[in-house]
């Protein structure tokens, strides 16, 4: 059994975040491979973000729905065209690329309907009744269904693999994520008793990346009479809100909104931080932001998550959110750390697990893999 030379990346995701980078990456690594690539895409971004030629590129005729899909966007005739269109492709591998499995599962079921097997690419696999989301219980559910139809997984880490592996029995591979970086700069210097420039960069969601511990923040720093400035980067759907918390609570003047900006951007506006807050409720891994982070200079400090044990990020660098006064103590200790003989090595091994050689490198491992893998093709 071989792999098809023809690999088909299947992304319906309605916009383009820290994943859909990792898709396009993908797109380009396998293309400068040897293999004969086609991108199927909603999001204009993610096209865009796919710089290798070679790269053919269809756009889908809509895009996933949210949170539950399978009422919003899984119409029998969406699911039939589908089917057309990967009956066209069955001699290429299909890799439908999937953030959560309810993301590209209609392609799931319209492949499966074919007769066709599928990769699933999944970034995030934790259980949503767990983490107490909207529908959580139903979601599961349903969610179990969508587990069963990939014949293979990829995943981002050993973390989100082991979750994957204790809903299926299937093979799981692992492609790490990856960070461009070929310069990893020194920190810079900070002038004592300037105001702490603290950034917060990604999609403003509450729910998932946790902006709205914010304002305490702020509040803790103003009574602790501490200087500085939170510059928020991103746009979302609570950005509104956050905005009106803040003005709510007269905080305007110690944040700054600089919305969207383009991929690439947020590394060159880090190196100007002293300190990447990452105030998740959760992540598949430990996000594209803190490594853009590490290459500029800057530290971070994140949530406690299981997600990213992988990486044995010291512990004095993570928090309990529910605390401003404990995200404060994770500051402070980022600030010792980014002036110790301790962050050089930390930053270097960060940077080495999402470099371009070892991406390139798993990935060409995990598709030499699903060519002597049951079920792959």
């Amino acid at each position: 059994m071989t792999v098809p030379r023809r690999i088909v990346l299947y992304c319906d995701s309605p916009t383009s975040g820290g994943f859909e980078s990792l898709v396009a990456r993908l797109a380009d690594t396998l293309a400068q491979t040897a293999f004969d690539v086609e991108l199927l895409y909603w999001d204009e971004k993610l096209a865009g973000l796919v710089t290798d030629p070679r790269v053919r590129k269809t756009r889908l005729g809509s895009p996933a729905g949210t949170p539950l899909p399978f009422l919003k966007a899984f119409a029998p005739a969406s699911i039939r065209r589908l089917a057309a269109a990967f009956r066209l492709r069955r001699d290429a591998l299909l890799v439908i690329c999937q953030s959560s499995i309810e993301i590209g599962a209609r392609a799931l079921i319209a492949a499966r309907l074919m007769r066709i097997p599928t990769v699933s690419y999944l970034a995030f696999a934790f259980d949503f009744r767990t983490l107490g989301l909207p529908f959580g219980m139903v979601r599961e559910r349903v969610d179990d269904a969508f587990y069963r139809l990939p014949a293979q997984f990829i995943a981002l880490s050993d973390f989100q693999g082991t979750l994957i592996r204790e809903r299926v029995s299937v093979p799981v591979h692992v492609i790490p994520m990856v960070v461009p970086a070929d310069i990893a700069l020194a920190p810079r210097q900070r002038t004592e008793g300037a105001a702490l420039e603290i950034g917060v960069v990604g999609a403003v969601s509450f729910r998932i990346k946790g902006q709205d511990v914010l304002p305490g923040l702020a509040g803790a720093l103003l009574r602790a009479g501490r200087p500085f400035r939170i510059h928020v980067i991103g746009d979302g759907p609570d950005l509104g809100d956050l905005r009106a918390r803040v003005a709510m609570q007269s905080l305007a003047g110690y944040f700054t909104f600089h919305g969207a900006i383009p991929y690439g951007a947020p590394a060159e506006k880090m190196r100007a931080m002293d300190v990447l807050v990452i105030p998740s409720t959760t992540e598949g891994a430990v996000p594209l932001v803190a490594f853009e982070a590490l290459a500029a200079g800057t530290p971070f400090v994140i949530t406690h998550l299981a997600a990213t044990r992988d990486w044995m990020i010291p512990d004095e660098l993570q928090f309990d959110r529910t605390s401003s006064l404990d995200i404060i103590r994770a500051i402070d200790a980022a600030l010792t750390f980014r002036g110790s003989p301790r962050f050089q090595p930390f930053q270097r091994r960060m940077l080495d697990s999402v470099s371009e050689s070892a991406f390139a490198t798993a990935v060409r491992d995990v598709f030499e893999a699903l060519a002597t893998t049951p079920g792959s093709a």
